[in-house]
């Protein structure tokens, strides 16, 4: 939804620290390796916003040409899903505190997944 709150970024520190859990096994040892530059990029997001229409296809169209298909629509599956995981922590769904997507997140893990060229 553009915004980020404290539950998102307590939800995204404590995947951090479950990196080694991750199925995704690619995803699982990234997030471990930058675990200790995580929060630096994710403040100077939060501080100097990207143009997700520009950035996120040049992320999508990298893990594309770096990967086979099928290990392409695996990672970038899992990144969506931790999207939601993350977008989810702060509860400001429809149905109260419980842990369902406002619909200003929504609509953005939406927009992220089509830029992505995520096939669901």
């Amino acid at each position: 939804d553009g915004e980020v709150d404290g539950k998102e970024i307590g939800s995204f520190v404590e995947m951090l620290s479950r990196a080694a859990d991750i199925r995704n096994a690619l995803l699982s040892e990234l997030l471990t390796a930058s675990r200790n530059e995580a929060m630096p990029m994710l403040e100077s997001l939060v501080s100097n916003p990207i143009d997700i229409e520009v950035e996120v296809p040049a992320v999508a169209s990298i893990i594309e040409n770096s990967l086979s298909k099928d290990e392409a629509d695996e990672f970038k599956k899992a990144l969506l899903f931790i999207g939601m995981q993350v977008a989810e922590a702060s509860g400001e769904g429809e149905l109260g505190p419980s842990g369902s997507l406002s619909e200003g997140e929504a609509k953005a893990l939406a927009a992220i997944a089509m830029l992505m060229r995520i096939e669901l």
